[in-house]
């Protein structure tokens, strides 16, 4: 049980430090400093003070209490203030968290400039990736125009109209790798694409579905093609279309483009399922 304990317990630490920002880090430190600078301050007594080791005179002063706290909290210890009695316990306490609050604000400069690194990765990544299934769907619609031009002159050997069901999967397989690019919920350490890219994306996986309607137009016209396993690619495409258009509202396109495209879809899925009858 405790193996399964702990490492929930760092999971809910480590949300807990991604969810701090630097300036909340910083103003806590400074918290920090102003505390134990007004503890040494209203806190004195005859044997807990500061004092000043070359003219032996008790501090006296908010702002020197406060500035001997910071030099403490920085561990810079220039030597003009000393304290005494239990302050020197006070003073331990304070470099230690000083010290670790130090630690933290360090560690989450180092994980902004991470961040944005990683950030600019990802976008690359994620462009590329659009690029990619952009490419897919376009050589996918280049091959059916190659075979609707070799039905229309006669060419199309038969093995080919059987197997026809070969050139439909590459559009299944590019809608699941799209899906991935699009999560049903957005998270904070995934970014968007931006609005142009991915408004080309689900326009070029429409025109691939019209160019699936064109084609088995051409096959009815001059041959038979109906075979249940390439109407069943067909209909799995269309429930993947119908589960990425779902999650068209997460993506960062205005709401007239989620509108224009969703009715682009509605009319060419509709057309679609009625030649599949």
């Amino acid at each position: 049980m405790r193996k399964l304990y702990l490492p929930f317990r760092e999971d809910k630490l480590n949300r807990l430090f991604d969810k701090l920002t630097f300036t909340r880090i910083l103003l806590v430190w400074l918290g920090v400093v102003v505390f134990f600078g007004l503890v040494y301050h209203f806190i004195q007594t005859n044997i807990s003070y500061l004092n000043y080791p070359v003219t032996q005179g008790i501090v006296g002063k908010l702002f020197d209490s406060i500035y001997f706290s910071f030099v403490t909290a920085t561990t810079t210890g220039f030597g003009d203030i000393a304290p005494h009695g239990f302050f020197k316990v006070i003073s331990i306490f304070e470099v230690i968290l000083g010290l670790l609050l130090l630690a933290v604000v360090t560690s989450k400069l180092v994980s902004i400039k991470q961040d944005i690194v990683l950030n600019e990765i990802y976008k690359m990544s994620l462009n590329q990736s659009l690029e990619r299934q952009r490419t897919t769907l376009l050589l996918f619609r280049q091959n059916l125009n190659k075979i609707i031009s070799k039905i229309e002159s006669g060419q199309l050997p038969n093995r080919e109209v059987k197997e026809i069901h070969y050139y439909l999967t590459p559009l299944r397989e590019a809608l699941n790798e799209i899906l991935m690019l699009f999560p049903k919920k957005k998270k904070e350490y995934l970014k968007r694409a931006d609005p142009a890219n991915t408004e080309v994306l689900f326009n070029s996986v429409l025109l691939s579905f019209e160019k699936i309607s064109e084609t088995i137009d051409v096959f009815e016209e001059h041959c038979k093609w109906r075979k249940d396993i390439g109407i069943n690619i067909i209909r799995t495409c269309i429930d993947l279309n119908e589960k990425l258009f779902d999650r068209i509202h997460v993506t960062n396109l205005t709401k007239k483009s989620i509108d224009d495209l969703i009715n682009y879809k509605d009319k060419t899925i509709i057309e679609l399922y009625k030649k599949l009858k």
